[in-house]
């Protein structure tokens, strides 16, 4: 999770406070992990992620890691674009605070 910009949660989200298993500003995150050649993906996984961002306020993301392969980041479609004006915005400052320096 921190490799992503996220706080790993207590737990992994299994408590009464923190759901997922790791969020930042921005994203709540739910990652699965696995050391096999395939995933089976859930539509409830999903459903209650994007139940807990929206309860959050944050935006859902989806990370499928294969231990021995790629780690995959899932977004939903609609969300790419306050990602992408998230991302530009975030640039945007970084590179102000280099121009200050």
């Amino acid at each position: 999770m921190r490799n992503l910009g996220a706080r790993p949660q207590p737990l992994s989200g299994a408590g009464d406070v923190f759901k997922e298993d790791g969020e930042s500003p921005i994203f709540l995150y739910q990652l699965k992990s696995t050391e096999k050649e395939s995933y089976s993906l859930k539509l409830l996984d999903i459903l209650i992620l994007i139940k807990n961002a929206i309860i959050s306020n944050k935006i859902p993301v989806f990370v499928i890691n294969f231990v021995k392969g790629p780690r995959l980041v899932c977004f939903k479609e609609e969300d790419v674009h306050d990602i992408i004006l998230e991302l530009e915005k975030q640039r945007e400052i970084q590179n102000n605070t280099i121009d200050a320096s």
